[in-house]
């Protein structure tokens, strides 16, 4: 029975091979071997496993093992000695003492008074949570007879082997590595789960079982509540300071809990805080989002109080790492898939604007985009430098990526040399004149360059510059002073508006410098929301009804002009629910409290309906079939759409143009006689 189980033990056992090597080594008595290995990581990834394993082949090699537990033993020297007399009959023994952390007092007598009277030739190996004091490391006694190895995630190949090997199918196998990071108790759990659950389940998430079973094995037990939610606060945070812990559990308590958590083997001290490993994060937060709602929200929100006040009044030096732990609470709202790696910067650093930039900009702008950009970057260039950010790898600091973040206080010439701000300065004073002293701020271009070398407007293909960007921006916003209105101007509308919509910038017009592609505009007034008010819709974790609290845009602000083109806006995005969710023409459909989705639908139905009427009318037949062929039948290109109907693409255009004036004059008064 034991060689089957041995048998299956090896056969299971996947990755580690550097840790194998240094003990195969250790059990030859190799020249520069050590004699004792220290092995030492987070519970659940896999000591157990590998002290088995090494077991396994020290008794493969002829030696005698001796297994001591942590857990089991009484943990004084004379309970250590009964429990290990086997390794002082035998010069050849193993001694492997797992889960020494429940023995962790005994760390100083077993380092200066037993492990030295141990047989020459044996081989010792101590693996637990904690890694070894420094004075294993300071002592130079041990130099060269003590290796300490952490023991890390598995890598992406062994993971998937040790899922494959557990009955998980390929699509689920890439699920459970992005949630478990390569932990070996995680893949194993869920692994075995869900090769058990009902086939093609997608997309695979951990449900309340897989969560429990991971909290008992990472964390185990805890003194108290409070305990507990300091844990939770430091695992929803980017970083724990003493002074956030105090926000949510009292500044009374902070200063012992901060101290408790620094000792966690999962937690890692840095320049701007505390650090709990992703994976606890991940199932700390999961777990308590799911059990108490309600507390979750309530210990969110604490966060979010402090770290606002914190961003606002930073020092310049402090400033970065403020807005980053402030972004990263976006990642546990509906913002999430915007904020991937708020983890995993470090890759690319914000710099000024060097003359020697110039013409990465316009190059990678005209690539991006189109010639007629690239000259109104050159128009930048020459009269706001200092509105240009560049993102440069910390690699080698070349260029990665820019930004154009223009602050203005007056239109004047670059009105005409630049569409997009003539159109962001008339929408501004929809509400007045902008005041003397104040400004409006326009992210006007984001452009990085992937690593396919092609350089691509920000899309998130490029994670750490597109982080530090947004990141720029977010700054601006909570810091800037006497600001206006702001605007976002992006090519990709499908891929920014609903991050736009959550944090309050509403489409409201759409430019194009030809042959480019359109630029769709957002908007924010500050003058009619507050930095207080945004802050609460931009940070919350759930997302607020589209259709109900727009506050930014609504229809009964617009002016004709404005009308005119969100009466474009939702013809182009006829078929795209997502975009449409943001239309400022929802208001006019359904009831003020109707659901999101019924009021995207009612818009769908009355653009629809709208076109349809055209047709009693014969001789604005020719409008109708344009608009039906272009936005309604399926979405086509203008060029597709005027092959379809067999017209020359002049002519068609003609028709179209009509075809959608007429209908924005049609819904614009009907929009009146409501009023």
């Amino acid at each position: 029975m034991a060689a089957r189980l041995a048998e299956r033990r090896r056969s299971a056992f996947v990755g580690r091979d550097r840790e194998s090597a240094v003990f195969r080594a250790a059990l030859r008595q190799e020249r520069g071997a050590p004699s004792t290995l220290f092995v030492h990581g987070m519970g659940g990834i896999g000591k157990s496993t590998l002290v088995r394993r090494f077991a396994d082949e020290a008794e493969a090699a002829g030696r005698t093992v001796v297994l001591v537990d942590g857990r089991y033993i009484d943990p004084s020297p004379d309970g250590f000695r009964t429990q290990t007399k086997e390794a002082f009959d035998d010069d050849h023994a193993v001694l492997l003492i797992d889960a020494f952390e429940h023995c962790q007092g005994l760390e100083h007598w077993l380092r200066d008074h037993f492990l030295p009277t141990l047989p020459e030739r044996t081989v010792i190996v101590l693996a637990g949570r904690c890694p070894p004091s420094r004075d294993w490391t300071t002592d130079v006694a041990w130099t060269g007879s003590l290796a300490v190895m952490s023991l890390e995630p598995l890598d992406e190949q062994a993971a998937l082997d040790l899922l494959s090997r557990r009955g998980a199918d390929d699509s689920t196998s890439r699920e459970i590595l992005a949630f478990t990071g390569g932990h070996p108790l995680a893949l194993s759990l869920a692994g075995v789960l869900a090769a058990a659950g009902p086939p093609g389940r997608t997309p695979w998430t951990p449900g309340p079982d897989v969560l429990t079973a991971l909290l008992n094995h990472l964390v185990g037990d805890l003194p108290s509540d409070r305990h507990r939610l300091a844990l939770e606060t430091a695992a929803h945070n980017y970083t724990t300071t003493e002074d956030l812990l105090g926000a949510v559990v009292g500044r009374q308590h902070a200063a012992a809990l901060f101290a408790w958590l620094r000792d966690l083997p999962f937690a890692e001290p840095g320049r701007n805080g505390l650090t709990v490993h992703e994976l606890v994060s991940e199932v700390l937060d999961r777990d308590l989002r799911w059990r108490d709602p309600q507390g979750y929200e309530q210990m969110h929100n604490a966060g979010v109080r402090h770290l606002i006040d914190r961003a606002r009044n930073a020092d310049p030096h402090n400033v970065l790492s403020a807005t980053r732990a402030l972004c990263h609470l976006k990642w546990h709202g509906p913002a999430k898939r915007y904020f991937p790696t708020t983890r995993q910067d470090g890759d690319v650093y914000e710099s000024p604007l060097q003359p020697e930039d110039h013409a990465f900009v316009v190059q990678h702008l005209e690539e991006a985009e189109s010639p007629a950009e690239a000259r109104v970057a050159r128009h930048w260039l020459t009269h706001r430098p200092a509105d240009f950010w560049i993102y440069r790898s910390t690699h080698d600091d070349a260029p990665v990526g820019f930004l154009l973040w223009l602050r203005l206080t007056d239109a004047g010439q670059h009105a005409t040399a630049d569409p997009v701000t003539a159109a962001c300065w008339k929408w501004s004073e929809r509400s007045g004149p902008v005041a003397h002293g104040q400004q409006i701020m326009i992210l006007r271009f984001a452009v990085s360059r992937g690593p396919s070398g092609r350089a691509r407007s920000m899309n998130g293909s490029v994670p750490g510059a597109d982080l530090a960007m947004q990141q720029r921006v977010i700054r601006s916003w909570l810091r800037e002073q006497a600001v206006a209105c702001s605007f976002v101007a992006t090519a990709d509308a499908r891929v920014w508006t609903p991050l736009m919509r959550m944090d309050g910038h509403l489409p409201f017009a759409e430019v194009t410098l030809p042959p480019g592609r359109p630029f769709t505009l957002y908007g924010h007034d500050w003058r009619r929301q507050g930095l207080d008010v945004w802050l609460q819709q931009a940070l919350a974790l759930h997302e607020a009804d589209p259709a109900g609290t727009a506050t930014a845009v609504n229809s009964s602000s617009l002016d004709r002009d404005a009308f005119d083109q969100a009466v474009r806006e939702a013809l182009r995005h006829l078929h795209d629910p997502i975009a449409l969710s943001a239309s400022p023409l929802l208001q006019l459909c359904g009831a003020p409290d109707a659901a999101g989705a019924d009021r995207i639908e009612a818009l769908r139905q009355m653009l629809t309906s709208a076109v349809a009427e055209m047709l009693d009318e014969p001789r604005h037949a020719r409008q109708h079939r344009s608009l039906a062929v272009t936005y309604l039948e399926q979405p086509r290109t203008q060029e597709a759409a005027a092959h379809r109907l067999g017209l020359p693409l002049g002519t068609y255009r003609r028709h179209l143009a009509r075809g959608v004036q007429r209908l924005s004059d049609h819904l614009w008064q009907r929009q009146q006689l409501r009023s």
